[in-house]
């Protein structure tokens, strides 16, 4: 009897898991820290970026599924994507690189720029939030 109700349960769970649906629900919310508090938050239409920092950070959202190579950017001037110290910028689905309708996920890079020591520029603290779509 016990072994029936197992499988019962079991098989509940299954399918359950099998008619789930893979869209995820506007305002599941994905974190990092970056010394401080750095989320990306899906919501309708776009990913919404908060910087919870006391400085500027640079991003980068793209497809983490296409055979691509995505290249931070360490140019501190306006042609780099920035948000500064507790701004929230939305990022609308048709920007994130590579996307495709149906995508699951987006990753975002986050990170910081910073002088080289040589007259230039270099990034730094890169961290990868992924974001259920």
């Amino acid at each position: 009897m016990r072994e029936v109700r197992l499988l019962a349960v079991a098989g509940a769970v299954l399918t359950l898991v099998a008619c789930r649906s893979d869209s995820v629900a506007p305002g599941l919310i994905t974190q990092v820290a970056v010394d401080g508090e750095v989320s990306a938050t899906r919501v309708p239409g776009g990913i919404r970026l908060t910087n919870g920092l006391r400085e500027p950070i640079a991003w980068f959202a793209f497809n983490p599924f296409l055979l691509a190579q995505w290249a931070t950017c360490a140019d501190p001037g306006p042609e780099c994507l920035r948000l500064a110290a507790g701004a929230v910028v939305t990022i609308a689905d048709a920007d994130v690189a590579g996307y495709a309708p149906g995508l699951r996920e987006v990753m975002v890079h986050i990170y910081r720029v910073v002088p080289d020591g040589q007259g230039g520029f270099e990034v730094e603290a890169i961290r990868d939030v992924t974001v259920p779509m």
